[in-house]
C-alpha cells in the first residue's frame, strides 16, 4: 500500500512538472516562426541528448545498474525535480522582488542565492525515488543515478532558455544554445553526481571512518559552492571566465575521485539500497 502511494505521488509530480516544462510552448502568444526557431535549436539539442543518453545506457549495462532505476532517476530529473525547481525558485523570486528594491543585494544576486538551494536538493530527490522502487548494488550506480537525474533537469532547463530567447531571434538562440551545450556536459549532471556521492558517504560512513565521512561532507557541499559561483550576474566577476575554468576542472577532479573510491568500495562489497526502505544498507550481501 505504501509502495502504490509513492507511485501515485511520483506520477502526479512528474505530470505536474511536464505540464509547468510545456506550458512556454503551448502558449497562443507564440507565431510560426517562434515555432521554427525551436525545431531549429532542437535539433541541436539532440547533438548533446542523444550521446549522453547512449554514455548512461552503456554504462548502465556495464556498471550492472537497473535500467528502471537509471530511466526513473532521468524522468524524475527532467520532471519531478523540475517541477520543485520551478515552482520553489518562482515563488522566492517574487518573494525577494515584492520585498526588496530592484537594484538590491538579493535581487541582483538572486539566481546564485536561491537556485543552488533550491535545485540541488529536489534533484536529489529524482536519485531517492529511482532507488526506492529499484534498489542498486553498488557505488558507481549511484553516481550513474545521480547523473542522469541531473542530466534530465539540464535538458528541461535548456528548453526552458529556448523559450525565453525566442523575442531576440534565431541567432541569438543559437549561439546561446552552443554555449550552453557545452556547459550542460559539466553542470547540473555533475553537480547532482557529487551530492548524491556525499550523502552515501555521509550514510555509510558517519560512525565507521571519519575521514571518508568528511570526504562525504566536502562532494555533497561542493555541488552548492559551484552552483552559486557559476550562477553569479554577468559582470560581478571580471575574471568570470578563469572562474568557470576552475570550476570544470576542479569538479572533474573531484568526480574522478569519487569514481576510483567507488571502484575500490565495489571491488570489496555489494551495496543493496532500497528493497522497500529508503536507503537500507546491507554491507557483504550476495545475492
Amino acid at each position: 500500500m505504501r509502495k502504490n502511494i509513492v507511485l501515485f505521488s511520483y506520477l502526479s509530480l512528474i505530470c505536474l512538472g511536464l505540464g509547468l516544462s510545456m506550458n512556454p510552448y503551448l502558449s497562443y502568444s507564440l507565431s510560426a516562426k517562434d515555432y521554427g526557431i525551436v525545431g531549429v535549436v532542437s535539433l541541436l539539442e539532440l547533438f548533446y541528448i542523444v550521446p549522453i543518453i547512449i554514455l548512461l545506457a552503456y554504462l548502465a549495462r556495464k556498471w550492472r545498474t537497473p535500467s528502471v532505476a537509471l530511466w526513473l532517476a532521468f524522468v524524475g530529473g527532467l520532471f519531478l525535480s523540475s517541477f520543485f525547481a520551478i515552482v520553489g525558485d518562482e515563488s522566492i523570486f517574487a518573494w525577494l522582488k515584492s520585498t526588496f528594491p530592484s537594484h538590491s543585494f538579493f535581487n541582483i544576486f538572486k539566481d546564485s542565492l536561491v537556485a543552488p538551494f533550491i535545485e540541488e536538493p529536489v534533484k536529489l530527490l529524482a536519485v531517492v525515488w529511482a532507488i526506492y522502487f529499484m534498489p542498486v548494488k553498488n557505488i558507481k550506480s549511484i553516481l550513474l543515478l545521480g547523473y542522469a537525474a541531473g542530466t534530465g533537469f539540464e535538458i528541461r532547463e535548456q528548453f526552458t532558455f529556448i523559450a525565453k530567447n525566442l523575442d531576440k531571434g534565431l541567432a541569438y538562440s543559437i549561439s546561446q544554445a552552443l554555449g550552453r551545450i557545452f556547459a550542460a556536459l559539466t553542470s547540473h549532471g555533475l553537480y547532482t553526481t557529487l551530492t548524491a556521492f556525499g550523502l552515501i558517504l555521509m550514510l555509510l560512513y558517519y560512525k565507521k571512518n571519519q575521514s571518508v565521512f568528511y570526504k562525504g561532507i566536502f562532494c555533497f557541499i561542493l555541488p552548492f559552492v559551484l552552483h552559486f559561483l557559476w550562477n553569479l550576474p554577468n559582470g560581478q566577476l571580471s575574471f568570470s571566465p578563469l572562474m568557470i575554468a576552475f570550476e570544470v576542472s576542479f569538479s572533474l577532479v573531484v568526480l574522478y575521485e569519487a569514481f576510483q573510491f567507488a571502484k575500490k568500495f565495489d571491488r570489496k562489497q555489494d551495496l543493496n539500497i532500497g528493497n522497500n526502505h529508503f536507503l537500507d544498507f546491507r554491507m557483504g550481501v550476495k545475492e
